[in-house]
């Protein structure tokens, strides 16, 4: 009676009963190792490279989860000098701790998305890949093809799917799935993209252009009832990245009405062959109101913007001081002045 509250009150004592009278082969084996916890091999290596990196040695210690006397024990033995600076001591509140360098670590080692790991440590997903490097950990390596995925590429390709909606099966990006398209020779389905930079492209034929093979062309947009045309610049930007030509009213226009349709950010940015940070960014320019998410949708009706706008009593206004820039604002009470004129370098150097 004692033994069986024991066991049902003290689970580790249930385990250590278990463990003692269990068979002699299943006492000796290994204990499993759980995924996001590295094996000794691994974490001596890792620790050998990050000090031959010259990472200080109270983040190898943070990182791995060791002491000075393992890590000490480690380079002496490979042969590579530890680097034991004293740490800068102006902590600000977006320092990293030593505590959160660990789960960077593991999580990372463990192959969990960038993105959840921003997440739980609290961080952009800039901060956590710009502290990846500076810690040394190794890069993620993309995982090589198979031959299944070449097969439903090449199928798909031929069939004229989209290269995004191929990439978001493969569950890969679109310059992964643009670059394994050329390895593999496959035409670029001649007649359906032209080559010609003057030619407007449709949506599908854009779509199954990378951002890269955009830059200089043009193209309309989904499902616009104005048939609205955009485009990249042929120069990048100072990031090196493709840049959307000026912002016409036009575009604008055509923004704010999927916006006040309840359309979301991605489903409009997938619409524009845009980024959703652009389209955040945008919206929130032009003052555009909130929306709960419950009622966003993926799909556009162009019924839907007249009645909101009226609902919620919008009306679209000229900036007093940005001529020729509309914003949205209420009818009472509204703004006169846009948020990006107060923004400007005009009203900074007033001040």
């Amino acid at each position: 009676m004692l033994a069986a509250n024991l066991l049902n009150e003290v689970p580790a004592l249930h385990f250590g009963i278990q463990q003692l009278f269990a068979p002699r082969d299943e006492c000796i084996s290994e204990p499993a190792i759980p995924h996001d916890f590295l094996r000794p091999s691994q974490w001596r290596e890792l620790g050998v490279e990050m000090a031959g990196k010259g990472i200080n040695a109270a983040y190898i210690c943070a990182a791995l989860s060791l002491n000075r006397f393992e890590l000490d024990a480690l380079v002496r033995e490979a042969g590579v000098s530890l680097n034991r600076a004293p740490l800068p001591q102006n902590t600000t509140n977006h320092s990293w701790c030593f505590g959160d360098l660990a789960r960077l670590t593991r999580q990372w080692l463990a192959g969990s998305p960038i993105k959840n790991i921003a997440s739980s440590l609290g961080r952009t997903v800039r901060s956590v890949k710009s502290k990846r490097a500076a810690l040394g950990l190794p890069p993620r390596l993309l995982a090589s093809w198979k031959e299944a995925d070449a097969n439903y590429l090449a199928t798909e390709w031929s069939r004229g799917t989209p290269i995004r909606h191929i990439a978001a099966a493969l569950k890969r990006t679109v310059r992964s799935v643009s670059s394994k398209r050329r390895r593999m020779s496959l035409p670029a389905l001649p007649g359906a993209i032209p080559t010609d930079p003057s030619i407007v492209l449709t949506w599908e034929q854009a779509s199954r252009l990378t951002p890269d093979e955009r830059c200089g062309r043009r193209w309309m947009v989904k499902d616009s009832p104005s048939q609205l045309v955009i485009g990249f610049k042929k120069n990048r930007g100072a990031r090196k990245s493709p840049m959307v030509t000026a912002w016409t009213q036009e575009m604008e226009n055509e923004l704010a009405y999927r916006h006040f349709a309840n359309q979301a950010p991605s489903a409009i940015a997938e619409a524009f062959l845009l980024s959703e940070r652009t389209i955040v960014s945008r919206s929130s320019w032009l003052h555009l109101p909130r929306r709960r998410k419950k009622e966003l949708r993926a799909d556009y009706d162009p019924t839907i913007a007249p009645i909101r706008i009226a609902e919620l009593d919008y009306i679209q206004r000229e900036c007093l001081g940005k001529t020729g820039f509309f914003f949205w604002t209420p009818r009472r009470n509204g703004r006169r002045i846009s948020r990006r004129h107060k923004q400007s370098q005009i009203m900074r150097s007033a001040v």
